[in-house]
């Protein structure tokens, strides 16, 4: 009898460790479960893809020293550049060539050859354009897009905006084959990045500004 009582105290002892260690692991899981789906719904409203734009702007003297260097951050601009991005994408278009225009409201203008007008860097299948576009192999700026180029100012003022912009033909062009004049409306030019700048950028007559634009995504 005494050997009965024993066996069941036994028993009834290894049913209840049984059922803690079930309701230990059962909170575990649940928790765990918890905080899986958390991070997975945190996750979903931090991603995305993001387009940076890093530029440095050198304003050099006729002699070659530095008068001011700047560097800054800009953004895609909303409702262009995101609709370039897609339509690329999805072989709506092809890149015909990228341009970088400054905006002045103290009436900054650019010599280029005979004449005077507003500032920018254009590729060289434009006559006086200078400005590369390059996605370099290498460690530094790899898998980017790189715009550089340079103007020399034709009076004094200053850079109050900045853009680079995109322009678009029809996917039967080839890239960087112009399609502008062709055929009505088969040409498209959107503003991918931009920036106003505060300060603004000072430029004398003379002094030459040489542009870097790193364009990346993350």
């Amino acid at each position: 009898m005494k050997k009965l009582r024993a066996l069941v105290v036994v028993l009834a002892v290894m049913a209840l460790t049984a059922a803690g260690t079930a309701f230990v692991l059962g909170r575990t899981t649940n928790h765990v479960a918890a905080k899986t789906v958390a991070a997975a719904q945190s996750g979903a409203r931090q991603d995305g893809v993001k387009v940076h734009g890093h530029w440095t702007v050198d304003v050099r003297n006729p002699d070659g020293s530095l008068a001011s260097h700047n560097e800054f951050e800009n953004a895609l601009v909303a409702g262009h550049g995101n609709v370039a991005l897609a339509q690329l994408l999805a072989r709506m278009h092809s890149v015909t060539s990228w341009r970088i225009v400054t905006t002045s409201l103290d009436g900054l203008q650019c010599t280029y050859g005979s004449y005077l007008d507003r500032c920018e860097i254009f590729e060289p299948s434009i006559p006086g354009g200078n400005l590369t576009v390059s996605s370099p192999t290498t460690v530094e700026n790899f898998g980017k897009l790189v715009l550089n180029g340079h103007f020399t100012a034709g009076n004094d003022g200053s850079l109050h905006d900045v853009t680079t912009y995109i322009e678009m033909c029809p996917p039967t062009y080839t890239p960087g084959q112009d399609c502008i004049g062709e055929t009505r409306g088969s040409d498209v030019t959107e503003p991918f990045t931009s920036k106003t700048l505060d300060p603004v950028v000072s430029v004398a007559n003379g002094q030459q500004v040489q542009i870097t634009v790193v364009i990346s995504f993350s």
